[in-house]
C-alpha cells in the first residue's frame, strides 16, 4: 500500500510542477528587440517570436565626403564614400520636390482649348459648362514673379536591380499612349539618354522602395556620373526660386517663395565620360522647347490658378500650382516692363490663313477659345497701348495697361 501511495504522490507532483511550468510559460513577457538584413527590419523576441516586419526608413546623415545612410526605426547603417564633387541630399523639403517633378503631362493651348476668359474671370462652371464649381475651386488671377536658374544639378540615381523590370512596363506605355505628342522619353530601352524614364515607373513604388533611390546634387555638368556603385543615374533636375506675389482677383498680398523644378535631359555617349544636353527628336523635340522657355523665364507672370496654389512649397513645369487640375495647363500672361511702367503681352489678332482677325472688334466671329476678350472688348481697346510684331502660336501680340487690365480682373 505504501508503495502505491508514494506513486500516487509522485504522479501528483509531476501534475503540478507540469502545471507550473506550463502557467510560467503562458505568462512569459516578449521582450522585443529589433533585427535587421540589407532590406527589412523587424521585432524579434528570445523565445524566437517575431512581429512588424517593415522596410528600412534611412535617413541620411553627412559628414565631410561620406554619408551615413542610417534608419531611423532600428539603427542599421551603411556608410557610403561619395563621387568627387557631389554632395548627398539630405533636405526633406528638396526630396520631396524632386519626387514630385512630374512626366505624365499633357500640353493644352489658349487657342485649341482654353480661354483667356481664365486671366479675367477666372474658371466657374457655373456659367459657362454645366454643374455649379464650389469657390474653394474657382480659379484665381495670381502675379507670380520667376528669379534665375539656379547652378546646381540634382540629380536622382536608382539601383540598377530595379531598372531592370521597367523597360516592358515603359514599352506597353509607348504602345498605349496611342499620341507621340505626349510621349515624353526618348526610348523605353535607351539607358544612357537621362530623360526620367525609369525614375517614372518608380515614382508609383517609391513608399514601397525607399532604400533603392539615392538623391545628389553637383555644381557642373562635367561632374555627373552615369552610375555609383550599384546606382544608376535616372534623372538630372535643375532648379530655381519663384514668389507667389499677389491674389489679384481679390487683392491679397502672398509673398510666398516656392521651388520650381525642370527636367534637364543629358546623354552619354560613353558611360565613363561626362554628359552632354539631350535633345529629343521631333515630335518630343517642340514639347521640350516649350518646357524649356517656361523654365527659363525670368520675370512677372499672371496665371490663372485654383486657390490651393497659395499653399504650394514646390512645383515644377508645366503643372504648376494645378495639383488635382491635371487636365488642363494655366494660361500665362507676361508681365512686361518698359521705363519703370508696367504692361502685359496680351493678344491683338488671332491669324486665320493669311488674314488677321481683329479680336478687339465685335464684328468678329470666334469660337470660345479664340475669342480672347469677349464682352470686355471696350475695355481692352482702351487698354490698349501699342502693337508688337511678336508671334504666339497663331496670336500676334500687343502691350496692354497692367493697372487697367488688373482692374478688369479684380472681383468685384
Amino acid at each position: 500500500m505504501k508503495k502505491v501511495t508514494s506513486c500516487k504522490l509522485f504522479i501528483i507532483f509531476g501534475v503540478i510542477l507540469f502545471s507550473l511550468v506550463l502557467s510560467s510559460c503562458s505568462r512569459h513577457e516578449h521582450i522585443f528587440n529589433y533585427s535587421y538584413d540589407d532590406n527589412y527590419h523587424w521585432k524579434e523576441c528570445e523565445c524566437g517570436e517575431h512581429l512588424d516586419k517593415e522596410l528600412h526608413n534611412y535617413e541620411l546623415l553627412n559628414d565631410n565626403n561620406l554619408t551615413h545612410e542610417k534608419c531611423v526605426i532600428c539603427g542599421k547603417e551603411n556608410q557610403i564614400e561619395n563621387p568627387a564633387n557631389y554632395k548627398q541630399i539630405t533636405d526633406t523639403k528638396l526630396i520631396d520636390g524632386l519626387m514630385n517633378i512630374r512626366l505624365d503631362y499633357e500640353f493644352y493651348s489658349p487657342d485649341r482649348q482654353l480661354s483667356y476668359k481664365y486671366i479675367w474671370d477666372g474658371y466657374d462652371l457655373e456659367n459657362k459648362f454645366g454643374p455649379s464649381m464650389p469657390e474653394e475651386e474657382r480659379f484665381y488671377t495670381y502675379l507670380t514673379e520667376y528669379k534665375e536658374t539656379n547652378n546646381t544639378f540634382y540629380l536622382i540615381y536608382l539601383n540598377k536591380d530595379v531598372i531592370s523590370s521597367y523597360k516592358e512596363l515603359l514599352r506597353t506605355y509607348e504602345q498605349e499612349i496611342g499620341n507621340p505628342q505626349n510621349y515624353h522619353f526618348s526610348s523605353y530601352d535607351n539607358e544612357q539618354i537621362i530623360d526620367g524614364k525609369y525614375f517614372y515607373c518608380f515614382q508609383t513604388k517609391y513608399n514601397e522602395m525607399r532604400d533603392k533611390i539615392k538623391f545628389f546634387e553637383t555644381e557642373s555638368l562635367e561632374n555627373i556620373k552615369f552610375s555609383i556603385d550599384n546606382y544608376q543615374l535616372v534623372l538630372c533636375a535643375r532648379s530655381k526660386q519663384a514668389i507667389i506675389k499677389e491674389n489679384l482677383s481679390t487683392s491679397k498680398k502672398l509673398n510666398k517663395e516656392i521651388s520650381v523644378y525642370n527636367r534637364y535631359e543629358i546623354e552619354f555617349k560613353d558611360i565613363n565620360s561626362y554628359p552632354t544636353y539631350y535633345e529629343f527628336d521631333l515630335p518630343e523635340k517642340s514639347n521640350q522647347a516649350i518646357l524649356n522657355n517656361m523654365f527659363e523665364y525670368v520675370g512677372e507672370m499672371i496665371e490663372a490658378f485654383p486657390n490651393t496654389y497659395e499653399n504650394i512649397d514646390y512645383t515644377c513645369f508645366p503643372t504648376l500650382g494645378l495639383g488635382e487640375y491635371f487636365w488642363c495647363l494655366n494660361v500665362r500672361v507676361e508681365v512686361v516692363v518698359i521705363d519703370n511702367e508696367k504692361y502685359m503681352c496680351l493678344p491683338r489678332y488671332v491669324l486665320s490663313g493669311n488674314e488677321r482677325l481683329d479680336l478687339l472688334s465685335h464684328e468678329t466671329n470666334l469660337f470660345f477659345e479664340e475669342d480672347v476678350f469677349r464682352e470686355y472688348k471696350s475695355i481692352f481697346s482702351e487698354a490698349l497701348v501699342c502693337e508688337t510684331d511678336v508671334i504666339e502660336s497663331f496670336y500676334i501680340m500687343a502691350l496692354y495697361d497692367y493697372d487697367k487690365i488688373v482692374n478688369i480682373i479684380k472681383i468685384k
